[in-house]
């Protein structure tokens, strides 16, 4: 067991979420609250590693809604292949 939440609502964002290498799913776990004309979110990115879960980073964004407009922060990421390691 592992608590990852830190919001008043949290949930896993996918069923079936991105492999980093074999048998080491990506997590994202989304936590948040909204107020009358706000809200505010949290990602928590883990991974498990042997028997434990490993953080990986912790993202925030706000939405705002106001009479004439809306601004929204979206969260993005994407997986890229560690750099080559040369050896001497």
């Amino acid at each position: 067991m592992v608590e990852v939440g830190n919001d008043r609502w949290t949930g896993v964002e996918s069923d079936h979420p991105p492999m980093l290498g074999p048998g080491s799913p990506l997590i994202a776990v989304d936590s948040g609250h909204s107020n009358s004309n706000e809200s505010f979110d949290a990602t928590e990115l883990i991974f498990p590693r042997g028997d434990r879960f490993q953080p990986i980073d912790s993202l925030s964004t706000i939405s705002e809604s106001f009479c004439s407009f809306d601004r929204t922060q979206a969260l993005s990421f994407a997986r890229s292949p560690a750099p080559a390691v040369s050896r001497p």
